[in-house]
């Protein structure tokens, strides 16, 4: 850096002082479960869900992360499908809205286990779905 003309400097230089003074920085505040607990399930006032065209709402940061994670975040991009993992929005992406993926399946196993550890692909989702009943102990009314 010292090469480029930038000078490193420390947090307690006195270069800093104003903007701290100005800011209100005196010293590092340091954060409990409890205090982070608290944040997340204090009431405010109702608030949306930051994804565009979502009407959920909220009171609590909790409930929006809760909505977040289940509804959001490992969503298919082409039918808005939502998944609970990044391993079966693959699978989903893959079997559903990849067309070369129904060529190749006609030709060699290629649906994959629902368990991204298990390396097994069948010819068929019937296949893949007895799979995961006897060998991972899925119960039968398991959503597939």
């Amino acid at each position: 850096f010292a090469r480029l003309g930038a000078e490193v400097r420390v947090p307690e230089d006195p270069f800093f002082q104003e903007g701290n003074d100005l800011c209100k920085v005196c010293e590092p505040v340091f954060l409990t479960f409890e205090d982070v607990e608290e944040y997340l399930h204090k009431d405010y006032k109702e608030f949306p869900c930051q994804v565009p065209g979502c009407k959920a709402t909220f009171y609590q940061l909790h409930q929006s992360e809760h909505h977040y994670n289940t509804s959001h975040r490992h969503s298919c991009s082409a039918c808005k499908k939502s998944l609970p993992s990044e391993h079966l929005l693959e699978l989903h992406i893959e079997e559903n809205h990849d067309s070369f993926f129904s060529v190749l399946s006609e030709k060699k196993a290629s649906f994959q286990c629902f368990l991204p550890t298990c390396g097994i692909k069948f010819w068929n989702p019937e296949e893949r779905k007895d799979h995961g009943i006897t060998s991972h102990n899925f119960p039968p009314d398991f959503r597939f």
